[in-house]
């Protein structure tokens, strides 16, 4: 696609009024998608081309691969990678068209999200170590959805003034500007617990964390006050859709909060996880898991494998 930087997508093409996919360029054609339309009117026009070019030509461009690696991959396979890649990518295109405030609370959020979910593995693999949480009933405290929020002391890019929200831009074209990628702060962080929870439920990840910190050193953030947040809709765990039990949810919060208190947010005493659909939604509506916010690769590290392949410059006609 002629891309020198995925962080800002070309715009679509149209012929005569109507959308078209290749830009012509002499001998060379290079691919437009349609960031506007959905994935199956782009499928149509250009991916079996696409997928056929990263099986035999992928290897010049892409260092961590081989012609003997992609001769393995099925041309469906890579078709599938590559329509994660789109939809990844037509977030981004979409996001960047809204105002740069809103490009900035997005990111935060998408920020704030990889905090819990890296809080939430690391909690989980040293839960062993509190035998008090060994019961199912705090399976959903090892989730990222229910961890406690993380805030840059620093400051982060979703404090942007609008007053001045076209500092640290790029303009793309007339009316549309793309925030700069902002380095993502490393702390401290000031951490608030969520007062949906017990009580004694915070003392007992504290000596989670404390047995971390034994092992890996203290991790660079502070108690700051509870939260009042509600309860997050979140997204199935290995299969299964791990909700807060009920009666692991304070009470008194509970009684001033009945618009959580429902089987939506909270699952049945005595049951943890059921099969219902997942509602791909984490804290404040948010997503914490890949296509949140501006999708894989946002803010963080770039998804890598074929996924990305389609996108280098020499994806043309030779």
């Amino acid at each position: 696609m002629s891309l020198t930087s995925t962080k800002i997508l070309p715009n679509p093409i149209s012929v005569k009024g109507k959308p078209a996919f290749w830009l012509v360029r002499g001998e060379l054609r290079v691919l437009r998608p349609q960031w506007e339309l959905t994935w199956e009117a782009n499928a149509v026009a250009w991916v079996d081309e696409v997928a056929a070019k990263i099986k035999s030509h992928g290897h010049l461009w892409d260092l961590r691969t081989t012609a003997a690696v992609l001769k393995e991959y099925t041309l469906e396979s890579i078709a599938q990678a590559i329509h994660t890649a789109f939809e990844n990518y037509q977030q981004q295109y979409q996001l960047s068209r809204k105002p740069i405030a809103i490009q900035a609370a997005r990111r935060s959020a998408t920020r704030r999200n990889g905090r819990k979910k890296a809080k939430a593995n690391l909690r989980a693999s040293y839960r062993w170590t509190v035998p008090a949480m060994a019961g199912p009933e705090y399976d959903h405290a090892f989730t990222p959805g229910y961890q406690s929020t993380d805030d840059s002391v620093q400051g982060d890019v979703s404090a942007l003034d609008p007053a001045t929200e076209d500092e640290g831009a790029t303009v793309i074209e007339e009316g549309v500007k793309v925030l700069q990628h902002v380095k993502a702060s490393t702390g401290p962080f000031e951490t608030h617990a969520p007062t949906y929870r017990l009580d004694e439920t915070t003392p007992l990840l504290d000596e989670v964390d404390s047995n971390i910190a034994k092992k890996r050193g203290a991790a660079n953030r502070y108690r700051g006050a509870p939260r009042d947040k509600p309860l997050p809709l979140v997204r199935k765990s290995k299969g299964k859709l791990m909700r807060i039990p009920r009666n692991m949810v304070n009470p008194v919060w509970l009684a001033e909060h009945k618009e959580s208190d429902k089987p939506r947010f909270m699952a049945a005493d005595g049951i943890v996880a059921n099969d219902e659909e997942d509602q791909e939604e984490g804290e404040d509506g948010e997503g914490v898991g890949r296509g949140a916010g501006m999708g894989a690769g946002e803010e963080g590290q770039e998804d890598e494998g074929i996924e990305d392949m389609y996108l280098d410059p020499r994806l043309q006609d030779e």
